[in-house]
């Protein structure tokens, strides 16, 4: 089957606004799709701190999406297409709207040039071919409050929004960037929440890829639904301690078969093809809601976002626990 992956993990900031996991993940989540998902290792890229500038990031997505369509032309046959980044993320404001932000290595609020744009990210993946079956997962956060506890469990993994950001603006989400069909999204947090950087299972990783990646592992977990594992996944990050709720996004089809499976989705879709839903992973209540139905925590939630070296507060592995105490 053709395939292409495209992991960015970015520990290291130009401007010194460290994480400590993100490098982990994409290590972990390339074994995963060669190992489990048999992706072969030269199908995958990697890019890693120094390497993850905007335009590196940018010309290697704009690149996979094009070896996408390639390969999807000449084996006339389903192509899986993987994005997984893991590193900061922001909110600014782009042509008078608040965007959901990745932040690459090179990172500066005050040059556009320097990250890329939940509307960036949705005009390359519109050009994905209808034969891609196509997962993106986003260790990042983006929301604008911080819920202080997080400080217990890990680092979040959010830079301050941008000066002068209306917080009663219309805002385009990086979820909406994977509105199209043939696309299953998921994120480490809701968009009023923060994703961690954290110590477990004895390496500093963020937490969605560490937990994610340890559901799919298990036995089952890889032919369970995506929708199952997600609602799994929150399950055992909350049981760990963490506060943040992973979310997934996609059709029907796409989240009730499992990641990444060979089947064809499309067979099954039918007339609800072009229909995305947002899958709450609350273990309180698991509810499914109707297709173009979402619902949001009110904006009191928790949320995730980075501050300034000056206040982040970490922990030694030694000091660290990855189940606070009682």
């Amino acid at each position: 089957m053709p395939d292409i992956a495209l992991l960015v993990g970015i520990n290291r900031y130009k401007d010194k606004n460290n994480l400590r996991g993100c490098e982990n993940d994409v290590d972990a989540a390339g074994v995963f799709l060669e190992h489990k998902c048999d992706f072969a290792w030269t199908d995958i890229m990697v890019l890693k701190s120094e390497e993850a500038t905007s335009d590196s990031i940018r010309a290697a997505l704009q690149n996979a999406v094009k070896q996408a369509k390639k390969k999807a032309a000449a084996k006339k046959n389903k192509v899986r297409f993987v994005f997984w980044f893991s590193g900061h993320g922001a909110e600014g404001q782009v042509d008078g709207e608040n965007c959901d932000l990745i932040c690459p290595h090179d990172y500066d609020p005050k040059i556009r040039s320097s990250y890329l744009t939940s509307r960036d990210l949705a005009k390359i993946f519109a050009d994905l071919p209808p034969e891609a079956d196509s997962l993106w997962v986003s260790d990042s956060c983006h929301s604008g409050d911080l819920e202080t506890d997080l400080y217990r469990t890990g680092v979040p993994r959010m830079r301050k929004p941008h000066a002068g950001l209306d917080p009663r603006g219309k805002k385009h989400r990086l979820r909406d960037a994977a509105s199209q069909e043939g696309i299953a999204f998921i994120a480490g947090c809701h968009g009023n929440q923060t994703s961690a950087d954290a110590f477990v299972g004895g390496e500093y990783r963020g937490v969605l890829s560490a937990y994610l990646l340890r559901q799919l592992s298990l036995p089952g977990g890889f032919t369970a639904t995506l929708r199952s594992v997600v609602w799994e996944t929150h399950a055992a990050i909350t049981q760990a301690g963490f506060t943040q709720e992973p979310l997934v996004r996609g059709s029907h089809a796409l989240l009730n078969r499992p990641v990444l499976s060979l089947g064809d989705w499309r067979e099954t879709e039918g007339r609800e093809s072009n229909r995305t839903i947002l899958v709450e992973s609350s273990s309180a209540q698991r509810q499914e809601h109707p297709p173009g139905t979402r619902q949001e925590h009110p904006p009191g939630g928790p949320s995730r976002q980075e501050h300034p070296p000056g206040e982040r507060q970490e922990h030694p592995p030694g000091e660290r626990q990855e189940h606070p105490p009682g």
